[in-house]
């Protein structure tokens, strides 16, 4: 019986010694995370220009020259950390162009803001008085990728006169989240809110890190990559979903879909889902546009820069 005793009692002092260093190592990890978080602020040097939209800085980056065409301005997805660096390798390919990122709050070097309404609606008139605090003006070529389609999709409906066509980058439309399982998307972000603050953004490394980058851009990009991880900006983006996807169905359902040129380019949607591919196709049907299949991964405009960039070209030339 003494041995049974002696076993359990080394079982226990093992079990405490466990949760003693889980415990440890994850305080570490946290204030790690903190005091990082405090001296890369320092460390951030933005490329673009902060303009003041509703008391807080909205970023915007702009180059090149117009050169008669119209400005191609670039729309991100859901959650990119730093829609600058992740639209880079594109934008270096696309020298004759007047190129502009708008870099939502939350995105990027743009300030996080707490109780934000985040309804499309917000999304577009942020948008819209960024670009004109910034004297940069429509018409425009709407480059969304992933949910940023959503934007255009509103945007080319509202305010006709101001989009002349839209490439689609991997794209969303409202059919493509058809099949969405908002509970378990809700569930999700509220877990990574609450794991954020132990600095888990660290222990998965830069998931969105982008190839053909100076070294000083991917310090740029992992930096905003912590800052930006799962941020309240965000987050209610992300709530805001499903009443940002029925507000785009009306728009569609009192004007129809925009008549205007698309040209779309699709991932495989493999690590989406698998009605992506479908909607993809299905809106390329109803709208008549070329659609270019690509079979890559959902930041197609980083799997296929050159081929993408050679095509946006061609559009472009032909609309004139």
């Amino acid at each position: 019986m003494r041995i049974f005793k002696n076993i359990g009692k080394w079982i226990g002092i093992a079990f405490i010694g466990i949760i003693v260093a889980f415990v440890t190592i994850v305080g570490g990890l946290t204030v790690f995370h903190h005091v990082s978080l405090a001296m890369e602020r320092g460390q951030l040097e933005n490329p673009g220009q902060l303009v003041t939209v509703n008391g807080n800085k909205m970023n915007i980056y702009a180059r090149g020259e117009q050169n008669g065409n119209p400005t191609l301005l670039f729309i991100s997805g859901a959650g990119t950390a730093s829609p600058i660096y992740n639209f880079m390798p594109l934008l270096n390919l696309l020298p004759d162009y007047k190129l502009v990122v708008v870099e939502r709050f939350g995105y990027g070097y743009s300030d996080i803001v707490n109780n934000l309404d985040r309804s499309i609606s917000s999304i577009l008139s942020d948008t819209r008085e960024a670009l004109t605090i910034a004297e940069i003006h429509p018409p425009f070529i709407l480059l969304p990728h992933s949910m940023g389609g959503l934007e255009a999709l509103y945007w080319a409906n509202k305010y006709p006169t101001e989009v002349e066509a839209i490439i689609g980058l991997d794209m969303a439309t409202p059919d493509s989240y058809k099949y969405l399982d908002f509970d378990s998307e809700k569930a999700q972000i509220e877990m990574a809110m609450t794991l954020k603050f132990f600095g888990l953004s660290r222990i998965m490394g830069n998931t969105q890190g982008t190839t053909d980058l100076t070294s000083h851009q991917k310090r740029q990009q992992s930096i905003l990559g912590h800052r930006n991880f799962v941020n309240t900006s965000l987050v209610a983006e992300g709530l805001a979903l499903l009443d940002n996807i029925e507000a785009v169905k009306e728009s569609i359902r009192e004007n129809g879909i925009p008549n205007i040129p698309m040209l779309l380019f699709t991932s495989h949607g493999k690590d989406i889902d698998n009605h992506w591919l479908p909607s993809q196709q299905n809106f390329a049907q109803k709208t008549g546009s070329r659609l270019i299949e690509l079979y890559v991964g959902h930041y197609v405009f980083q799997y296929q820069p050159q081929q993408i960039a050679t095509e946006i070209i061609k559009f472009v030339e032909e609309l004139s």
